[in-house]
């Protein structure tokens, strides 16, 4: 049964390219990238430097302050910088915090419907980060690296990923219609299924 298969496959395809490409509304992502430290500039000017420890006491912070950032009260900040066009739980759902490389490096990615919002939450919280993890630690020091920007294009999902959902699909979807026919298939074909089925002696066997 590959024919089934492979049409089913194909068939999945091209519904999920559709899907995404035609009737998923388009998304648009403003990115930004903060540099985190244990230590002020004024403390790594004394020491003349940063050691192992400290890097690594600062990677360690940063775990921390990506659960800040992800934080109700923070939020409410940048809630209050959208005029509350937006809820707590709908920014939680938009931002997404996370470690570069594991690194004390933070991306701040914003994932909105519309692009000139995506640069606004974006832009609130890289004004409102550093004042606010500061005043939570009392040290250290927090630097942006790189600036949100306002999106020009919509997010899409990549072609791979759509190819491999929907030939993924279609190929069990296909194994599981193929499975059906042969389980419910009553046809003799040969003399095997003749004795398979009905415990009989074949004497012979014709081949067209």
């Amino acid at each position: 049964h590959k024919n089934i298969i492979i049409s089913l496959m194909c068939v999945c395809f091209v519904l999920c390219f559709v899907y995404f490409r035609v009737l998923v509304t388009p998304t648009y992502t403003s990115s930004g990238v903060v540099y985190v430290s244990c230590m002020s500039s004024n403390e790594v000017a004394a020491n003349q430097g940063i050691s192992e420890y400290e890097i690594q006491s600062s990677r360690e912070l940063s775990t921390t302050y990506m659960e800040i950032l992800n934080g109700r009260s923070f939020l409410k900040h940048v809630s209050a910088d959208m005029n509350y066009k937006y809820s707590i739980a709908e920014l939680s759902r938009m931002i997404s915090v996370s470690s570069l490389n594991e690194t004390e490096l933070l991306r701040i990615k914003v994932t909105c419907t519309n692009a000139e919002d995506a640069y606004l939450i974006g832009k609130s919280i890289m004004d409102n980060a550093p004042t606010r993890l500061l005043n939570v630690f009392k040290r250290g020091s927090v630097e942006i690296v790189d600036n949100v920007e306002m999106p020009t294009a919509p997010s899409r999902t990549g072609i791979s990923k759509i190819f491999v959902l929907g030939v993924g699909m279609g190929f069990i979807l296909g194994a599981a219609i193929a499975f059906l026919i042969e389980l419910f298939d009553t046809k003799v074909r040969n003399a095997p299924d003749l004795i398979d089925r009905y415990d009989i002696t074949v004497l012979g066997e014709i081949v067209s």
